[in-house]
């Protein structure tokens, strides 16, 4: 498996303290200075996590650029490393893959939020495919059942059309129960 890219936007003081831990933790790491971690610039990175730290005059529209135009499960996930105090914003101001830690951050705790915002972003790609699955196969399914209601049982394509028909239920039910699952 790769290592999941991210890219790490942070004064000198806070890169210090995370880059080790990072890089233990198996990430690879690009460090970007605060300015340069511009919404157009990222991609040229192909992070999938930004981690960014912040002035505690950061609003949730200050953030918009990095999703704007992105579905849903393609949404940058991001780390914010906060200053002491009272947040900026509230998570529900935002709809958003967002995390934050408190400076000074510590690492462990900042390679676990990273993994859970890495963990939440395949769950958001798992969904959508599901999703998008779920209906050919249901029509699949139909047009299975149906051919085989129309063929009589002699037909030398009788065997090809019971064997699709299986495997196409055998599909559906491989999805449903994906789907069961992950609302566990």
């Amino acid at each position: 498996m790769t290592p999941a890219r991210v890219v790490l936007a942070a004064g000198e003081a806070e890169a210090a303290r995370l880059l080790p831990a990072l890089e233990a933790a198996g990430l690879t790491v690009t460090r970007l200075e605060m300015d340069e971690a511009r919404p157009g610039v990222l991609p040229a990175f192909a992070p999938r996590l930004l981690i960014l730290e912040t002035a505690s005059s950061l609003s949730p529209e200050a953030l918009q650029p990095y999703w704007e135009g992105k579905e849903m499960d393609g949404h940058l996930p991001i780390l914010l490393l906060e200053p002491p105090g009272p947040p900026a914003f509230r998570p529900e101001d935002l709809d958003e893959p967002v995390d934050r830690v408190k400076t000074p951050a510590d690492p462990r705790e900042v390679v676990a939020r990273i993994e859970g915002l890495l963990r939440e972003r395949l769950l958001r790609i798992f969904r959508r495919h599901i999703h998008d699955l779920s209906q050919p196969l249901m029509i699949a399914r139909a047009c299975s059942q149906r051919a085989m209601k129309a063929l009589p049982a002699g037909d030398t394509l009788h065997p090809a059309l019971t064997e699709l028909d299986r495997q196409v239920e055998r599909m559906f039910r491989i999805v449903e129960e994906l789907q069961r699952r992950r609302m566990e």
